[in-house]
């Protein structure tokens, strides 16, 4: 898990009890919902809310949620209530065009949002008679309204693999826009700071001068191998946490993040 994200998003004061309560089921339609006008996390999930899990040789699988297991060790985080302490799971916001890829591990998958995700608050999990249920609060100081208004119109999704024979609970996320998201874009890009350390700091500073830059693929494998050519400054509309579209300077907006493009020659 990405530890500052983490740290953030630990409440500093006891969450309300209520929050981490067994939701009432609305009806048969019910879904986990983010309220965030009062940074609420409820609701149950249904079959179509997780990972649909396909092989080559076989078809999807739409796993019941009151069939998947629970593993105790998900319940990894302490949470401060108003009445004592809660056992939690991260929720994540994962950057819409993301995905973890349906043939990952359980372990593999859990590290994909670690990895990939903004942990913007923490839930509980359980079974009862009407399926399986998630309560928690929104906990992360930094959400802005825009990031609260993209969670609150997305229904929290779960993710679940096939482990031992059963279906077992691996995380649970929000997609919202990746511009939204400049944190996670960022955590894994070199930036301007970055490349001037890496410049001038370390191994490569003991390079000579002449020494090329070279281009590689791009995330959809595209391209050849080319030296680099020219740089210049944008604007970057990002629509996953590995792809994207270059913006003209004019029809930039404010979610779009400033970028240094490196040309290569070909």
């Amino acid at each position: 898990m990405n530890a500052h994200d983490a740290q953030r998003a630990l409440p500093t004061q006891p969450v309300d009890a209520d929050h981490f309560a067994v939701p009432a089921r609305r009806g048969p339609g019910d879904f986990v919902r983010c309220e965030t006008a009062t940074r609420r996390v409820l609701g149950y999930l249904r079959p179509s809310d997780g990972q649909n899990l396909a092989r080559y040789d076989q078809p999807e699988t739409l796993a019941d949620p009151r069939t998947v297991r629970i593993n105790p060790a998900i319940l990894d985080t302490t949470i401060p209530t108003t009445s004592g302490t809660v056992a939690a799971m991260p929720l994540y916001a994962l950057a819409r065009g993301s995905y973890a890829d349906r043939s990952l591990s359980r372990d593999a998958a859990a590290q994909y949002y670690a990895e990939l995700g903004q942990v913007i608050g923490y839930v509980t999990v359980g079974h009862n008679e009407d399926g399986l249920w998630v309560a928690g609060a929104l906990t992360d100081p930094a959400l802005n309204e825009d990031q609260l208004t993209d969670i609150g119109e997305t229904a929290v999704s779960a993710d679940w693999r096939y482990v031992d024979g059963r279906h077992e609970l691996v995380a649970l996320y929000v997609r919202i826009d990746a511009a939204l998201l400049p944190e996670v874009i960022t955590r894994h890009a070199v930036t301007k700071g970055d490349l001037l350390r890496l410049l001038t700091t370390g191994p490569l500073a003991d390079l000579p001068d002449n020494t090329l830059i070279v281009m590689l693929k791009d995330a959809e494998g595209n391209g050849g191998v080319s030296p680099l050519a020219e740089l210049a400054t944008s604007r970057y509309m990002p629509l996953s946490t590995w792809s994207g579209e270059l913006v003209r300077p004019e029809d930039a907006d404010r979610t779009d993040l400033p970028v240094i493009t490196m040309e290569p020659v070909n």
